[in-house]
C-alpha cells in the first residue's frame, strides 16, 4: 500500500487486522476514507476474512435531500458504525485473498464519483449489482 499509495498511512497494525487511512479527491470534494483488512471474521461488525472493508468516515455519505427514504445505492449496513456504509466495490466472487489491497484505492475513487455524481442527478452510473435487493430479502427473513 505505502508504494502505491503514499499517502495512505497504515493507522493500526493488531496483528490480526490491518487499518489504513487516506483521502481521495475523486471530483470536487476530499474524502477520508479508511480500509480494513483483517485475518479473521467479526460477521458483526461486517468484516470478512481476507476481504477489505472500506468506509468513509468524512464528510459522511448521505442520502440525497430529494429522495431521503432512498438508500445510498451500492453500500452495506454499517452495524458498528451506522452512519458509515460499507462501500459494495465487488462482488464477493471477484475478489481473492491474492489482490493487492492498494487495487481498493481507484475503486473508492470511481466509487466516490458516481455517489457525487448520484447525489446531483438521482441516478448511480457506476453499474454494479442491486444492493437495495438484497438488503430488503435480508430484512424479510428478520
Amino acid at each position: 500500500m505505502a508504494e502505491d499509495w503514499p499517502n495512505f498511512i497504515l493507522e493500526s497494525n493488531a496483528g490480526c487486522a490491518l487499518l489504513w487511512e487516506g483521502t481521495l479527491r475523486p471530483l470536487s470534494k476530499r474524502y477520508i476514507v479508511q480500509i480494513l483488512y483483517s485475518a479473521v471474521s467479526f460477521p458483526f461488525a461486517g468484516i470478512q476474512k481476507y476481504k477489505p472493508k472500506i468506509e468513509v468516515v468524512s464528510p459522511l455519505i448521505q442520502r440525497r435531500e430529494e429522495d431521503p427514504d432512498t438508500c445510498i445505492p451500492h453500500t452495506f449496513d454499517n452495524h458498528v458504525w451506522p452512519d458509515r456504509p460499507i462501500l459494495c466495490l465487488y462482488d464477493y466472487g471477484e475478489w481473492t485473498s491474492y489482490e493487492p489491497i492498494s487495487i481498493c484505492i481507484p475503486w473508492t475513487s470511481e466509487w466516490l464519483a458516481c455517489y457525487e455524481g448520484w447525489r446531483a442527478t438521482g441516478e448511480w452510473q457506476g453499474g454494479g449489482h442491486d444492493t437495495e435487493r438484497q438488503r430488503r430479502r435480508q430484512r424479510h427473513r428478520k
